[in-house]
């Protein structure tokens, strides 16, 4: 067993047992049958990429997001044993409509709102943080989005070129916990 992936991936289990059960049965995967094995690894990967962005780039929640999106997407393809290059906005949807809870998708859905409060929905916020990921990547920009602060739970009024103003009413870790919850779904339905 692993303490890397245990300690990583320890806060979306009630128990260190049960953390080691996942871990340890995706481990034991061997190829070709190691889709939630490559899934572990992958999120685990890329969502630390985007942890660690604050120590260089201080407050640009478009660089982490990026990593989160490429994450979505990675674990998406993987599940639906996609082998092509494209179709990439088409995975991140099918990660955030199938993979993950309900629960999670009402936060994700009202976590981002027009300047009146209105809940954009699952399928606008979703596009717009696959259309931040796509700033960074085919544009450059990193420095549009500001999500809310978890020190204080204020909203943040934040302004995209083809959303306009908006409010942020989630942050970074919510969103960030939501992707792993789900990577640990596809993962387990590949394990059963």
């Amino acid at each position: 067993m692993d303490k890397e992936w245990c300690n990583f991936y320890r806060p979306f289990f009630p128990t260190d047992r049960e953390t080691e059960k996942f871990v340890n049965s995706c481990e034991e995967q061997l190829p070709p049958g190691n889709t939630s094995k490559i899934i572990m690894h992958q999120t685990e990967r890329l969502v630390s990429l985007a942890d660690d962005l604050p120590k260089i780039r201080p407050a640009r929640e478009s660089l982490q997001i990026l990593f989160l999106m490429i994450c979505a997407e990675a674990v998406a393809k993987l599940h639906k044993d996609y082998r092509g290059e494209k179709d990439s906005k088409k995975h991140v949807w099918i990660f955030f409509s199938e993979l993950i809870s309900n629960v999670d998708k009402k936060q994700i859905a009202d976590g981002f709102t027009t300047t009146d409060f209105m809940p954009f929905g699952l399928k606008k916020t979703v596009e717009l943080l696959y259309d931040v990921r796509c700033d960074v990547v085919h544009q450059g920009e990193y420095w549009h989005l500001n999500l809310m602060s978890r020190a204080d739970d204020t909203p943040c009024i934040t302004y995209h070129r083809k959303y306009g103003a908006f409010t942020a009413c989630i942050c970074y870790e919510d969103i960030r916990g939501i992707i792993i919850r789900g990577a640990i779904e596809a993962a387990n339905r590949h394990l059963n």
